[in-house]
């Protein structure tokens, strides 16, 4: 489980910085710890949760960004195609808890 990195994660969320995307877009790569994330979700304002994922989803779907997460991260064509697509499937479940908890 990712419960090292979630913190930090979560600080970036808060700032949302280019860089701080390409982090988090990296993080997801890992194995999310989802009920950790929905508890916190309870303390941070959803509004502002459902806004920084539309931003990485907006990140993720940019040209621009290939090239960034790339050379800063050094990987090749394959791992960043198997990064995103597991970024975007965990941004999905993110988005369907959120979803869930609030209409549950």
């Amino acid at each position: 489980m990712l419960i090292l990195n979630y913190v930090p994660a979560y600080m970036k969320m808060n700032s949302m910085r280019m860089a701080d995307q390409r982090d988090i877009i990296s993080l997801f790569n890992g194995n999310l710890d989802l009920a950790r994330i929905f508890t916190h979700r309870k303390r941070a304002p959803k509004g502002k949760i459902l806004g920084n994922i539309a931003i990485i989803s907006a990140t993720l779907q940019k040209p621009e960004s290939r090239d960034s997460i790339k050379g800063v991260f050094g990987i090749s064509d394959q791992v960043y195609k198997r990064i995103i697509e597991k970024a975007k499937r965990e941004i999905l479940s993110i988005r369907q808890g959120l979803s869930e908890r609030r209409n549950g």
